[in-house]
């Protein structure tokens, strides 16, 4: 008999695409896989997930021209802004500011329509109002009102969310609580539950899960490959302290360790070795286009040990089809929010020197670097706001909560294409296609 995830209790919702497992990591640099325990701790079924549901999103008016938009969280609510076109060499605008309380955090639901906040009580869902719809050999565009559509998940601690742009996976840290959310009319898909701890629920193709997994303590050690329903179908114990985690091509998911990381593809794990004995790589950009992925790189365990702000001048890019990782020296420090990759496979580093970084994967160096803001230094409080990047097509938009304003930049011509002032401090970003 296969061992069970879920325990009982009811299941409240929330959301994480942040992950985390410790120790117990093993030093094989190849493919490996471990059965789930034959012991049963619980044998209780799923239960339903206190979540209020809107049913089936509004159609909106019917527009000329597709309308990508830009939502922005900050203290008291969220600002959604129309990125703008940047061959018309047309700037964004401010649409609609929406009031909202708790300190909140911003998940793309990956349909390039909705976005799920975080309140710090429950997930809710912001429809920024703009959407197109493919017809053939062409689209329709439809735009109007942003607004909360009136969707909530309780949950006890909200964290982030995976997609696959049909279906989005909630995760509770508290709880362990894994939602699966069908996005088309925001009802329950799957639901089940595992030992509670800071993680993330993500679903594979073939419609099984790779979750997280801890210990009775809450100390994490691994991933998991489990059924719908929470049955756990293999895991692996490899991946200490692990944070982060991000799609590549060919179906590949990244998941970041502090000696390196895992690729998970098809139910099978290989590991990814640091060239250091503790290299953290615990936050990843990257594209479904590419088999590269781009991540961060910390060396310093005492810091984190001690709970202290380690500031890395390297990255990491993880070629997911081999293993592979090379470190490329910035020359400067980063944060969390300061990696994106293009549609092209392109990686962008926004550095405390103020300048972007652009990285080719394929020789793993900088090939060019474009100042857009001042320097700045990374605040000892991860909750502050601090300069972020999100990259869409070949636009770089990059805030600036010194300032208050949003940045655009053409990634092609190397040059800042339009500064927008904003009327409050910008903290998260989040880009839709519309």
């Amino acid at each position: 008999m296969k061992k069970t995830l879920f325990r009982t209790g009811a299941i409240a919702v929330s959301a994480a695409l942040l992950v985390s497992c410790s120790a117990q990591g093993g030093d094989s640099a190849t493919s490996s896989s471990s059965v789930g325990s034959s012991a049963s701790e619980s044998s209780s079924a799923p239960t339903t997930p206190n979540v209020e549901a809107p049913g089936k999103p509004a159609q909106l008016a019917e527009v000329r021209h597709q309308t990508p938009r830009v939502a922005l969280s900050y203290d008291g609510g969220v600002m959604v802004l129309d990125a703008g076109n940047l061959d018309k060499g047309e700037a964004p605008k401010m649409v609609k500011e929406l009031d909202k309380d708790g300190y909140l955090r911003l998940n793309s639901a990956g349909d390039d329509r909705h976005v799920f906040v975080s309140t710090g009580k429950d997930f809710e869902v912001l429809d920024i109002g703009s959407y197109h719809v493919p017809h053939g050999d062409h689209s329709h565009y439809y735009a109007g009102d942003p607004s909360f559509t009136g969707f909530k998940a309780e949950g006890a601690k909200p964290g982030h969310v995976t997609t696959n742009g049909k279906k989005a996976v909630l995760f509770d840290d508290e709880t362990g609580d894994v939602t699966t959310i069908n996005l088309e009319n925001f009802t329950v898909a799957d639901a089940f539950q595992v030992s509670p701890h800071h993680g993330i629920g993500h679903l594979n193709e073939d419609g099984t899960y790779m979750v997280t997994i801890a210990d009775k303590e809450g100390k994490r050690i691994g991933v998991a490959q489990v059924k719908p329903d929470g049955t756990e179908i293999k895991r692996f114990e490899q991946c200490p302290d692990a944070h982060g985690a991000k799609e590549a091509a060919d179906g590949a998911l990244f998941v970041g360790c502090t000696d390196g990381g895992l690729i998970y593809k098809d139910g099978n794990v290989t590991k990814v070795k640091a060239p250091d004995t503790y290299g953290r790589i615990g936050n990843q950009a990257g594209s479904k286009d590419s088999k590269y992925i781009l991540g961060d790189y910390k060396t310093d365990k005492k810091a984190a040990e001690e709970e202290k702000l380690e500031r890395p001048e390297r990255v990491s890019i993880i070629d997911t089809s081999n293993g592979d990782i090379k470190l490329v020296d910035l020359g400067t420090s980063y944060t969390f929010r300061s990696l994106a990759m293009t549609d092209e496979g392109q990686a962008v580093v926004l550095g405390t020197d103020g300048s972007l970084h652009i990285i080719d994967p394929e020789q793993g160096k900088v090939v060019k670097t474009i100042n857009v803001i001042s320097p700045w230094k990374e605040s000892e409080t991860w909750q502050d706001p601090r300069p972020a990047l999100s990259v869409q097509g070949n636009a770089a938009y990059v805030t600036d909560p010194a300032t208050n304003t949003l940045h655009v930049i053409d990634l092609k011509g190397e040059k800042e294409a339009h500064k927008v002032e904003l009327p409050h401090t910008p903290d998260e970003i989040v880009m839709s296609e519309g």
